[in-house]
């Protein structure tokens, strides 16, 4: 044990120090100059070299990187170049609007997505179940770029019951507390009035956050639940006489949440680094919006802006960035695979590692491959779409669907027809893509076909 936990510590910090050398290296092959963006456009020769003395970027790579990481093991994450703050001082603004937003996400989601995963489960096959993964499918491949402009043209430009955008209106002042949260301080300092501004501008982008981890949940809750529902104790329960509803709440609530609860917390680091998007359609002053404009107006773009913009660019990006999941998962099956009879019974026959890899284990391990691709596709075209989007991705003219939505964006709400034709085709084709994958998988997994 002491040894395992040696092993894995030594991976770990491996695995921190590779993860410095890539993040450092990408800042410094993207390109952009933006010490001069600093300086100013009417910056000369020499004040552009002293922005660089003063960052230090006049220094070697080395040098640079030792700089780097020594201070980030002393907690000294540098200064921005354009606020000149300290980046600590800066993340620190803008992370309560950000956990603001996720944590009322994830309220939403688990308030209405465990009851609906369970009336789903306990009426089976019936219309609140089919009512429920419908709901559940539509949320996974909707993007959540588009539905946000879906809830501004419904709610602001057609029902103007709700903010178009921000986090507090520009002529209020907000409310001030120890929390940064707008909602919970207002609650603190009894100021009813702040609290429901805070909430109608919190309502519509916190809603579009939830839908992805909301309709996970249901289905997470589902299965599970329809798992203990199958246990011999839920069985012996009734024998005995104890009402479903005292069966239902007190003992498959209990043990069928387990699971989902494990589910949540993924979902909610997950939420944390994709509110990118979200922040961007409601203009919410958060670090997803921050870490765009900062992208945007240094010219820096992710490892797609290192290899360029165009179509057969962006494949790249996605495969450089992708094939570390399937390299696992291709390690794990081949690791089990090997290990079964008939490739011992192949060894003992003479046969070399060539031939049993390519006539024994590589045909068994394809199902799972083929399933995750096949999912996987959905979820590219939302990462490209998602890209065109916030501006960093295919650009004009090449055709691309998330582009064509940025583009339509300004002239809604007078021609809306612009932006839910592109956000249609994306969310039909991300929906196709995993109702194959799912079919793929029950045909393939023996499991799931019984």
């Amino acid at each position: 044990m002491i040894l395992y936990t040696l092993r894995r510590l030594v991976l770990l910090i491996l695995m921190l120090i590779g993860l410095t050398m890539i993040v450092f290296t990408i800042a410094r092959l993207l390109p952009g100059d933006p010490e001069a963006l600093a300086a100013g456009p009417n910056a000369t020769p020499d004040v552009i070299e002293s922005v660089r003395q003063e960052f230090g970027l006049d220094k070697s790579l080395p040098l640079q990187y030792w700089d780097y990481v020594t201070g980030l093991v002393q907690g000294d994450w540098g200064v921005s170049i354009f606020t000149r703050r300290s980046v600590f001082e800066d993340i620190m603004t803008f992370l309560p609007a950000t956990l603001e937003l996720v944590a009322s996400a994830m309220l939403i989601a688990i308030v209405l997505g465990i009851p609906l995963g369970l009336a789903a489960a306990v009426y089976r096959n019936g219309l609140v179940d089919y009512l429920t993964r419908t709901v559940a499918l539509g949320g996974i491949a909707m993007p959540r770029f588009f539905l946000g402009l879906l809830l501004q043209l419904m709610f602001v430009s057609w029902l103007d019951i709700l903010p178009l955008s921000g986090r507090f209106p520009l002529i209020e002042i907000p409310p001030e507390g120890p929390t940064g949260f707008y909602t919970i301080d207002s609650i603190l300092a009894g100021d009813w009035y702040s609290l429901t501004i805070a909430l109608q501008h919190l309502a519509l982008p916190a809603f579009a956050m939830s839908l992805s981890p909301l309709a996970t949940i249901m289905r997470m809750m589902r299965a599970s639940t329809i798992e203990v529902l199958q246990q011999d104790f839920v069985m012996t329960e009734r024998a005995l006489g104890i009402s479903n509803t005292k069966i239902l709440f007190k003992y498959v609530l209990k043990n069928a949440v387990t699971s989902t609860l494990t589910v949540i917390g993924l979902y909610v680091s997950w939420l944390l680094g994709g509110t990118v998007l979200v922040e961007t359609v409601f203009d919410w002053p958060g670090l997803g919006l921050s870490a765009t404009q900062a992208i945007l107006s240094q010219d820096f773009m992710p490892v797609a802006a290192a290899l360029g913009t165009g179509v057969t660019n962006m494949i790249i990006a996605i495969a450089i960035t992708w094939w570390p999941a399937y390299a696992r998962l291709v390690r794990g099956e081949v690791i089990g695979k090997k290990e079964e009879q008939f490739i011992t019974a192949a060894k003992a026959l003479g046969a070399g590692w060539p031939r049993i890899l390519g006539r024994h284990i590589l045909p068994n391990i394809m199902s799972p491959i083929i399933v995750k691709a096949s999912l996987d596709m959905g979820f590219a075209v939302l990462t490209v779409a998602s890209l065109g989007f916030v501006g960093i991705g295919v650009k004009a003219p090449t055709p691309e669907w998330g582009t064509l939505l940025s583009v339509a964006r300004a002239d809604m709400p007078d021609y809306w027809w612009t932006a839910v034709f592109p956000g249609c085709a994306i969310f039909l084709a991300v929906l196709a893509f995993n109702l194959l994958g799912d079919g793929l998988r029950d045909v393939m997994d023996p499991k799931a076909r019984r």
